[in-house]
């Protein structure tokens, strides 16, 4: 990559040398549309490295303090007594958190209850695997912490308390 780059600059800087000594209008077009060309390589080559490299803004998930999924859907702190708890975002011109873990099913209720809606527990029109779920939360306004929108899903755990997931974005 880098010596074709090196070799196309020679070659245009010698053309450009031999057309101005032979003042030939034909090798100041070549000239320019080897520019040109070389410009259009030049961004492709840059977009490319950026897109695989993540340069460009986008991210994959980053683990981030649950305390940070709280914030976003201004909840007043975490559920109770939430155990195994793993959060992360994911972001680019959206924000995408998630939040992983164990609670009491009273506690969940409790925790969700603060939200627009105050939205319920319910074993209806849940996603295929989970048997606890709410419908989506919709912050109408957005949320002040940036959350326009949330759910929860969870399966019931043999000891009754809920393995959950939380997700929350914006877009």
């Amino acid at each position: 990559g880098g010596l074709l780059i090196l070799l196309t600059i020679v070659a245009v800087i010698v053309g450009g040398v031999r057309a101005y000594r032979q003042q030939s209008s034909l090798g100041w077009f070549v000239t320019a549309g080897v520019l040109f060309a070389l410009t259009l390589v030049a961004f492709a080559v840059t977009a490319v490295i950026g897109l695989r490299e993540g340069l460009l803004g986008a991210s994959e998930p980053a683990e981030v303090p649950c305390e940070k999924v709280a914030a976003f859907v201004d909840a007043a702190g975490l559920p109770a007594g939430m155990t195994d708890a793993r959060c992360t975002y994911t972001g680019f011109q959206d924000s995408f958190y998630l939040m992983n873990g164990t609670v009491g099913r009273a506690e969940a209720a409790t925790w969700l209850a603060q939200f627009p809606g105050h939205p319920k527990l319910t074993t209806t029109d849940c996603a295929t695997g989970a048997t606890i779920c709410t419908g989506q939360i919709a912050f109408t306004p957005k949320a002040t912490g940036g959350a326009e929108f949330a759910g929860f899903e969870a399966t019931e755990l043999p000891d009754g308390r809920l393995q959950f997931t939380f997700t929350a974005l914006n877009t």
